[in-house]
């Protein structure tokens, strides 16, 4: 599509550049017909280049090499008919009066050409082949034309280097931007990661929450909320150590993980050893079962390092509700922090409902 964006002035240039040559010599009144076939047919084709533009993204999307085929073919198009121009001011008396003016013409029309397609070097070799090639024969067999086509053949080697060297130029540039773009993405990634966990932090937690939050409210969605408290984390902790504790967080984290398949549904590590789990379109009695999944799994999962295992439970705090505009997004966080309170206070290794 860059090259698209890189050519898109042709496109008008094209349209106007025969009018251009022609009327200040006046070859329209000497050649009207002539003046007529040659500019109408650059202007038709200038108008199907810009409906191909307005149709490029259904297009490309439909089929890439479709949208460059028709591409090529009408930039080539253009090439052939101003080649055919340059070819009979050379050897058709009729154009003598706009030879020179022709061959500037040639000049900026080649370059521009080269350069607007120069991330395709073929198609823009091609191009150029085929504006200056016919032209060049002309020269060498017309009598006294010899010192035109040597000149030809003297910039047209000239841009052929400059198009190859500017299209290594571009692929280089591209690749460096490729690079950039993968690394900044990649950034983009480790700064939402909880680095000990491996799963979203509280800052994405946060910024995704209040999204679904917005999404729900505009569309009428229920949202729930698990908040999941390790139970008695902290002598777990003191008995074994802080690495010990840290590895039984990246154990819980994956089984919390696993038990929540849906692309849609959020996981994070809230803070410390509270985990986050953010359920799109789901009713409290689904995220119920989700809950108490999640319970029955750790709880039945007992962590193990360095042969020493340890049961480990944890409990759930649930609440859901719809969002409603204009009302602090907030309100379910508290109601599953409140349900995860109740579940403490009940004994733990339990899933309470606000």
């Amino acid at each position: 599509m860059d090259l698209l964006q890189r050519s898109l002035a042709g496109i008008f240039i094209y349209a106007i550049v025969l009018p251009a040559v022609f009327w200040p010599f006046n070859f329209h009144i000497l050649q009207p017909q002539l003046s007529l076939y040659f500019a109408v047919a650059m202007l038709f084709i200038s108008i199907l280049r810009f409906l191909h533009k307005l149709c490029s993204k259904r297009l490309y999307q439909y089929s890439p090499s479709l949208w460059m085929m028709i591409f090529a073919s009408l930039s080539l198009c253009h090439a052939a008919i101003l080649s055919t121009i340059f070819t009979l001011a050379i050897f058709d008396p009729r154009f003598t009066p706009i030879l020179h003016v022709t061959f500037l013409v040639m000049g900026g029309i080649a370059s521009g050409a080269l350069m607007a397609l120069t991330p395709r070097i073929k198609l823009a070799l091609a191009n150029l082949a085929i504006l200056v090639v016919p032209s060049i024969i002309a020269g060498v067999v017309v009598e006294g034309k010899l010192p035109f086509a040597s000149m030809l053949v003297i910039y047209s080697s000239y841009l052929v280097v400059l198009g190859c060297r500017t299209n290594r130029e571009y692929i280089r540039s591209f690749r460096i931007e490729q690079q950039l773009d993968a690394q900044k993405k990649e950034l983009e990634q480790l700064n939402k990661m909880d680095s000990l966990t491996h799963i979203y932090n509280r800052g994405h937690f946060n910024t995704s929450y209040e999204s679904h939050w917005h999404t729900g409210a505009r569309n009428n969605l229920e949202l729930s909320l698990l908040l999941i408290d390790v139970d008695r984390f902290k002598s777990i902790n003191d008995t074994h150590g802080h690495l010990y504790g840290d590895a039984c967080l990246i154990h819980l984290a994956d089984i919390i993980q696993q038990a929540v398949p849906r692309r849609t549904d959020l996981v994070a590590r809230f803070g410390g050893e509270e985990f986050a789990v953010l359920l799109t379109s789901t009713g409290i009695n689904d995220a119920a079962m989700i809950a108490e999944r999640i319970r029955a799994k750790i709880e039945s999962s007992p962590f193990t390092l360095e042969n020493k295992t340890l049961p480990v439970t944890v409990s759930i705090g649930i609440a859901s509700m719809v969002p409603v505009k204009g009302e602090n997004p907030n309100k379910l966080i508290e109601a599953a922090d409140k349900a995860l309170y109740q579940a403490k206070s009940s004994g733990r290794n339990c899933i309470k409902i606000d």
